[in-house]
């Protein structure tokens, strides 16, 4: 996890990072996001974008990519304790939580793999993680 959190100072803006400081910085956040809306999707109006868009305009990337990283390391932490509250895992041995946790841990990160590039270190895409945590 800690790993995690350390490569959020090693990030750089890069693809559509130039582009969407840009438009924030020329139009303003929020008719920013409505130009979005009107001309890419309806994701540009929601509170994940409102808050990319901020942070994206007025934070370091290294800040922007630790943000989106804690989000990730919350979803898998939300999710051990949803998990943990439905198979009472309060009632299972020490060594077998253990055991659990690190198999959840794994999963996490191999689910996440793929794309883990594009939704917690870029930027423009962290806004899938805020997403996947707020739900």
């Amino acid at each position: 996890m800690i790993s995690i959190l350390f490569l959020s100072v090693n990030t750089f803006y890069w693809a559509d990072d130039y582009s969407f400081i840009l438009n924030v910085n020329k139009n303003g956040l929020l008719s920013n996001c409505i130009l979005g809306y009107y001309n890419w999707d309806g994701r540009f109006l929601t509170l994940g974008a409102l808050i990319q868009g901020f942070i994206i305009q007025n934070f370091a990337i290294e800040f922007v990519t630790l943000f989106w990283s804690i989000l990730f390391l919350g979803s898998g932490f939300l999710m051990y304790k949803i998990i943990s509250d439905e198979v009472k895992l309060e009632n299972i041995e020490a060594k077998n939580q253990i055991l659990i946790g690190a198999i959840l841990s794994i999963i996490l990160w191999l689910g996440s793999y793929s794309h883990i590039s594009e939704t917690i270190y870029w930027a423009t895409g962290g806004v899938y993680t805020f997403n996947l945590f707020w739900v």
